[in-house]
């Protein structure tokens, strides 16, 4: 069945997202927020607008890669980063997650950990997150869309966790559309969408394999 996505007045929404944004920073007394940038389309614009709501030295965007994110992703986090103007940390959660892994003598071989494998990388990096804003009294901004939340594309403790989601409301097409119309790079506009938790041929059988980038157009 063929959905039907409604086009947005890109200024409108800007206007109401942006004041979004600044009304739950001032609302919760926050000093700014904090979000992991992935090199996507989703983190990318959100990050854009954090910056137009709050300004570039009020946003930290942390880049949490592991040993299989693509090079060119962690490229892509950096160089919107530096032309947003803001401040960023960069750190590999590779030895996290051994040590989860070392500490719970898990099998990372045994095919029925994958899943549960790719969702401890992505509480990781909630709980990465949640220490800057607990250290910087920031709030941390969820990236996700409506297309991801509503077929389940997130981990829930994870990725879904976070204390406002600024573009919840819009589908991966708007998504895509809006930050086209804001001017990000046409390469990051038109990335396939991908948690990037587990390496490359490590599909199981899940929402992800399931799903798959390809799959999340609408």
């Amino acid at each position: 069945m063929e959905i039907s996505i409604p086009k947005i007045e890109f200024e409108r929404t800007v206007n109401e997202i942006t004041d979004f944004i600044k009304c739950e920073v001032d609302k919760a007394g926050a000093s700014g927020v904090v979000l992991g940038l992935s090199g996507g389309i989703d983190s990318s614009l959100t990050a854009t607008l954090c910056v137009k709501a709050l300004g570039s030295s009020r946003v930290l965007g942390v880049i949490m890669p592991t040993s299989f994110t693509p090079k060119e992703d962690i490229k892509d986090a950096f160089e919107l980063a530096n032309k947003l103007g803001i401040k960023t940390k960069f750190i590999s959660i590779d030895d996290i997650c051994e040590a989860f892994i070392k500490a719970l003598k898990i099998d990372s071989s045994d095919p029925k950990v994958k899943i549960p494998l790719a969702n401890i990388r992505a509480r990781i990096r909630m709980i990465i997150l949640y220490f800057y804003a607990n250290l910087y009294n920031y709030l941390v901004v969820g990236t996700g869309d409506k297309s991801e939340y509503l077929i389940g594309y997130f981990t829930k403790h994870g990725d879904g966790a976070a204390d406002l989601f600024p573009i919840l409301h819009l589908f991966k097409t708007q998504v895509r559309e809006l930050a086209s119309h804001l001017g990000l790079p046409e390469k990051i506009v038109k990335k396939p969408s991908s948690p990037q938790l587990y390496p490359a041929g490590c599909l199981a059988s899940s929402r992800f394999s399931q799903v798959g980038p390809d799959g999340m157009q609408a």
